[in-house]
């Protein structure tokens, strides 16, 4: 990254950290800019995200989601890793909210030992529409569970995979009919 660029960037966020409205053309006209600084802009706004409040997260993680695709999808899971819980957080409704990168990658960040499953999990569940029942079994089957811990210690709980309208069947009914002095109830 160039330093005008990381200059350039580092302005139109402190802009935007000035706006209070995060749908105002104004501010949408900054976010603009942060998605036209292309990849060189994830860390910054990354960089960002611990320090913002409400409406500035909202601007800076629309300006994440447009800049997810295949070649900077490693950037936003090392930024998982390494971020602080608010960043994971801007990180998780960046890129449940991008279909601009092939959502494969997430099974195979999810076999990964080092990065946050639950936020990895939770973007699986905001992208279902995009995953066969047939990837998300053998990920399943592939995948490496530990015990939750608790200050340390294991806690027993059960993992129940549950997939649901895999057999379609009519409902049963019951019917009785009772005959009572010639009248015919149900």
């Amino acid at each position: 990254m160039g330093f005008f660029s990381n200059v350039k960037t580092d302005r139109i966020i402190t802009e935007i950290r000035g706006c209070t409205d995060p749908s105002s053309p104004a501010t949408q006209k900054l976010v603009a800019k942060l998605k036209d600084g292309g990849e060189d802009a994830i860390l910054p706004i990354v960089a960002a995200l611990p320090d913002a409040d409400k409406p500035v997260t909202a601007a800076l993680v629309e300006a994440l989601s447009a800049l997810v695709n295949q070649k900077s999808f490693p950037k936003f899971i090392l930024a998982m890793v390494q971020g602080s819980p608010k960043v994971v957080a801007g990180v998780k409704q960046a890129l449940a909210a991008s279909r601009a990168y092939p959502p494969h990658m997430l099974l195979e960040a999810l076999n990964k030992e080092d990065n946050p499953r639950s936020a990895l999990l939770d973007v699986v569940v905001a992208q279902k529409a995009r995953f066969g029942v047939r990837e998300l079994l053998n990920a399943a089957a592939t995948a490496r569970f530990e015990p939750a811990r608790v200050a340390g210690a294991p806690v027993s709980f059960n993992v129940v995979w549950l997939v649901t309208h895999t057999t379609v069947r009519a409902p049963l009914r019951a019917y009785v009919h009772v005959r009572v002095d010639g009248w015919k109830t149900l």
